[in-house]
């Protein structure tokens, strides 16, 4: 049978569009999503505020060291740098760090990489663990497979010496190796160990990574699985990475070294911040065409139009105010990585997380909106990643949640009190009076008020507007300390009893996180409810009393002195008549009360993800 040349045509044509279709299905990248993100915030105890870490530092020697003290000099000069960095007070140093000698130790440095990176980590199928100065045998990629008892078959890669901007290059290798292994899950760790790079010498280019360099580390995950893309935060659009490590001047600028005396530390040039000009100007010059619209020149470009949001590098406060200036950045682009560094300081390669974070906390990111990160390392270097936002993100992260100090929950709460007390009060004396209507009435005559509206009526009637306002003293003086002892006692076991808040938990949790957080909310919730009762329950009984009384009864004064003649008359049991069925009722109203507010929060987040 011959074919003709039309059907030899057809033939042609269609292996030809196989092929075709082939070469694009198999050489287009895949979609890389980060699905969720963690920024480890340290405990409170290893805050280091300036003046703490001046005193550590004037009375600072080091065990294996023979080194004693800094000179005044470098005292001095340490002082300038603290005050001039942008660092704030509650920045964090590691616990080898707070003591006296301070200890250098290997175990030392363990104690603090477990202590960053020891938290929640789910199934994975690749694990990449960046930390530039401290590379231990075993690997910390080997320590958190050993830890989390990880499969056999996890791939496994452990970055060093790659300085702050190995954060971005363990995400671009992420983004390489899920190109490879399909339907994989990729977890990405960025911390830095300064417990065996603490400087205890005398050089002052030298002593700079000891005023800005702090604890930190993040933990990012990330997927190419399509099932994943509906609860994925972002999608990875690009990732540009320079290297100007041909340059002598570039090379050397950021180096591990001993000084004069033999010390070890790290290095920082003075010509840093020039050549992290020359290298920001050849990654945008790379970034420009692939975000930029044509229309707009490369060498002059306005990254405020391709970007809503920036995450840069807290390197200190020169790094930050210099990338504002070359990029004519706008203060609201910046104030996050201001923020960031006043609160956190230089945590490395971690600390485009925490800028993220403080985004999402305190501003919310909106669908479609585009994030570039861009950090700065050794060698010397200058890497982006961009990403954009698959749905509405306004995720509370624990790390940017400033928990406020129990004295203003009390002080609010009380204030609160004031003003529910004014609007309260008139509403509780109208139902006090309802429910006592019957009480007076004999032979069958009808009360005097028969409804709310009435009872208003004659209350005015016969008292007058003063009417109104019988009891509101005794209101207030149960509604100002019941309100600050409800709210500081529900904070203080929040912080004590293990859950999130419902603002702080991620819409996707499992059932066992949620009903963990449930409970934990019916718990203190519960509890509050039952000490504030239990505290205020006299002073509703007097309230209750004055309410009632007719004028110019004995029951017709004030709060103190109707408490001392029900103490007179029944001793405690008046003061606390009614105690066991109020705290009954208390525990399951004001845990119903917590436990609905979480889930219609949960609820509203599911809502939110869903339509966004």
């Amino acid at each position: 049978m011959k074919l003709c040349p039309s059907q030899i045509t057809f033939m042609a044509c269609c292996l030809l569009l196989t092929m075709v279709a082939s070469v694009y299905v198999f050489s287009r990248s895949k979609p890389v999503y980060l699905l969720d993100y963690h920024c480890y915030k340290p405990p409170d105890e290893l805050k280091m505020p300036h003046a703490k870490f001046l005193d550590l530092s004037r009375d600072c020697k080091a065990i294996f060291t023979t080194f004693l003290k800094f000179t005044e000099k470098s005292m001095e000069f340490q002082r300038k740098i603290i005050e001039r960095s942008g660092l704030g007070d509650e920045t964090y140093l590691p616990e080898a760090v707070h003591s006296v000698p301070a200890s250098i130790s290997m175990k030392a440095a363990r104690v603090e990489a477990e202590m960053v990176m020891f938290e929640s980590v789910r199934e994975v199928d690749i694990l990449i663990v960046n930390c530039s100065l401290f590379n231990p045998t075993p690997s910390l990629s080997a320590m958190i497979v050993n830890h989390f008892k990880m499969k056999s078959n996890v791939v496994s890669y452990n970055l060093s010496g790659m300085g702050c901007s190995a954060g971005v290059i363990a995400i671009s290798l992420a983004k390489e190796l899920l190109q490879v292994y399909p339907n994989s899950r990729a977890l990405v760790i960025s911390t830095e160990n300064i417990t065996q790079n603490w400087y205890f010498g005398n050089d002052r280019a030298m002593l700079i990574p000891n005023c800005l360099f702090r604890v930190g580390a993040a933990a990012v995950l990330m997927s190419n699985r399509r099932s994943d893309r509906r609860r994925a935060k972002y999608e990875l659009a690009h990732v540009v990475r320079t290297h100007m490590g041909a340059s002598d001047a570039s090379y050397g600028c950021v180096f591990q070294q001993e000084d004069e005396d033999g010390t070890a530390g790290v290095y920082l040039s003075k010509d840093l911040m020039s050549i992290a000009g020359h290298a920001l100007k050849a990654n945008i010059t790379t970034l420009g065409p692939l975000v930029l619209k044509r229309r707009i020149k490369p060498y002059i470009p306005d990254f405020k139009l391709a970007f809503e949001h920036v995450c840069i590098h807290t390197g200190g406060r020169g790094v930050v105010e210099e990338i504002e200036k070359q990029l004519a950045m706008t203060p609201a682009l910046m104030q996050p990585s201001k923020d960031t560094l006043f609160r956190y300081g230089n945590t490395s390669s971690s600390s485009i997380w925490y800028v993220l974070a403080n985004i999402e906390t305190k501003v919310g990111v909106r669908r479609g909106d585009r994030v570039w990160q861009i950090a700065f390392g050794s060698g010397f270097k200058c890497n982006s990643a961009i990403w954009r936002a698959l749905h509405n993100i306004d995720t509370q992260h624990s790390a940017d949640i400033a928990r406020p100090d129990l004295g203003s929950v009390a002080l609010s709460a009380g204030v609160a009190g004031v003003v529910l007390s004014s609007v309260l009060s008139p509403f509780e004396l109208i139902k006090c009076r309802m429910q006592m209507a019957h009480r007076n009435v004999h032979g069958g005559a009808k009360p005097p008020y028969s409804s709310g509206i009435t009872c208003l009526q004659h209350l005015l009637r016969t008292e007058g507007l003063r009417g109104l306002t019988r009891g509101t003293g005794a209101t207030m003086a149960r509604e100002t300390p019941g309100n600050a002892l409800f709210f500081t006692v529900y904070e203080l076991l929040r912080r004590v009893i293990p859950g999130r808040q419902p603002s702080a938990a991620p819409s996707g949790d499992g059932f066992l996180a949620i009903l963990g957080d449930a409970a934990s909310s019916i718990v203190c919730g519960g509890l509050a409810g039952m000490v504030m009762w239990a505290t205020v329950l006299p002073i509703d009984v007097a309230k209750t009393r004055i309410q009632t009384a007719t004028p110019g009864s004995p029951r017709d004064v004030g709060v103190l002195r109707n408490l001392t003649m029900m103490h007179r008359e029944g001793g405690a049991a008046a003061l606390y008549a009614g105690i066991r069925p109020t705290l009954i009722r208390a525990f399951p109203a004001n845990a119903a009360q917590w436990l609905t507010w979480e889930c219609c929060m949960r609820g509203y987040r599911r809502w939110s993800d869903g339509h966004a």
